[in-house]
């Protein structure tokens, strides 16, 4: 296997470990809350949880300036090594953490100091590994793999789904919201050994050894916000319509938490595989265009899969608009991370696109299930979908600021030839 190519697995296969460990927190968080944050009103516990699932995303823009900077000075290798390190530690915390009735508030802190370092290697991880991806790549291809390597995130999150729903399906909703949730959970743990030995074969090169064949005419700063504005809809998607999505089954729908899971496993398999489809789709026909018409389709389409929902509760109605939503997603995500990538200079990449990343996923989807549960809890059943269209807005404002970086379609790359 070319060294390249080894970047390209070791980013994937990392990043997938990462995404299954992170988000198994969500799928778990009504047996977490019932744990460690009980309360008389179950919604009330829930939401609880749900907030302590967003410390995590709090973080992130502390640990994607510090790793990224690490990545950015030291190398992509020694970073990525450590954020795997730092997320099995954290999984470990959540793990052993004594619930409420066993030792108070001890177990809640536990918790709460778990998911903060989650969010800090979760954050180092997506702008090193990204940019390692899409430097490994052939120029002509870099939509390609960096969509693999965004589908790689997807396929994390389907692993999660799928270690919930076994949980729920064959211990029961009682069994696993008291003790069984720990014995999924624990799974996570197998970023240590597995990331690490896919890791330590990294291909190491410095980021400056790097060219830039497609630097960006922006300032960084401006860029780092813009890539927060183009991952609003996305993390609306992901953290409203896949990880919350089964508790709104459950609490509105009268849908079991073990099909609302099955659901929610399916809908991140189809992300995975529409982020290979926009990344290659974004190296024939531009990053942009790919960009506008999966944010086109999934903001238009929502609203009456989801009316549709409302009116026609069924697995069959959840499904058309989880998967719909996620196929969206998967589209726009698949080509957009080449953009992201191509945007900054090599020496700054793992900074730009870590923080960038992590402020957009912390504005838009780190209170994303809280505020749709407490919306919820009001009667406000339109509230999910709500949440959608104002994520699609702000990304739809970003992409029209962003220049074009595929050399073929971009409007320097054009003048230059003329």
């Amino acid at each position: 296997m070319q060294p390249k190519t080894k970047n390209l697995k070791a980013s994937a296969v990392g990043n997938f470990m990462e995404w299954f460990d992170f988000t198994l927190y969500g799928f778990f968080a009504v047996a977490i809350g019932a744990n460690f944050f009980p309360s008389d009103d179950p919604m009330l516990s829930t939401m609880s949880s749900y907030t302590a699932f967003a410390a995590g995303f709090i973080a992130r823009p502390l640990g994607a300036w510090f790793f990224g900077r690490k990545a950015d000075l030291w190398g992509r290798k020694p970073v990525l090594i450590i954020t795997l390190l730092l997320m099995g530690f954290a999984t470990l915390l959540v793990v052993v953490a004594p619930s409420y009735k066993d030792a108070g508030v001890i177990g809640s802190v536990m918790v709460v100091i778990g998911r903060l370092m989650a969010g800090l290697a979760a954050a180092g991880e997506i702008g090193a590994a990204a940019s390692m991806a899409v430097e490994a790549a052939p120029v002509e291809r870099r939509g390609l793999w960096g969509g693999m390597f965004a589908g790689s995130t997807y396929l994390g999150v389907a692993a999660g789904g799928l270690v919930a729903m076994l949980c729920y399906g064959l211990l029961g909703t009682e069994a696993t919201n008291d003790w069984g949730w720990r014995v999924g959970y624990a799974t996570g743990l197998l970023i240590v050994p597995v990331g690490y030995w896919v890791r330590r074969r990294i291909h190491a090169e410095h980021p400056n050894a790097v060219v830039a064949e497609t630097p960006t005419n922006a300032a960084t700063a401006g860029m780092i916000f813009r890539v927060a504005g183009l991952t609003a809809f996305g993390s609306a998607v992901f953290y409203v319509v896949i990880v919350f999505m089964p508790v709104y089954a459950s609490r509105q729908l009268g849908i079991s938490m073990g099909t609302g899971m099955a659901i929610a496993m399916g809908a991140s398999v189809v992300t995975s595989l529409a982020c290979v489809l926009g990344g290659w789709l974004s190296d024939v026909y531009g990053r942009k265009r790919v960009m506008y018409t999966g944010l086109f389709v999934g903001a238009v389409a929502a609203w009456p899969l989801f009316m549709m929902l409302l009116k026609v509760p069924s697995v069959a109605s959840m499904a058309a608009f989880q998967w719909t939503c996620a196929a969206a997603l998967g589209v726009l995500g698949g080509a957009a991370l080449a953009l992201m990538v191509e945007s900054f200079p090599a020496s700054k990449r793992a900074t730009g696109v870590g923080l960038g990343y992590s402020l957009g996923v912390m504005l838009f989807g780190a209170m994303a299930p809280a505020v749709n549960a407490l919306a919820l809890s009001k009667g406000m059943t339109l509230a999910p979908i709500a949440y959608l269209t104002i994520g699609a807005l702000v990304t739809w404002l970003a992409l029209v600021m962003t220049p074009e970086t595929h050399p073929a379609h971009s409007k320097a790359h054009q003048q230059a030839a003329v």
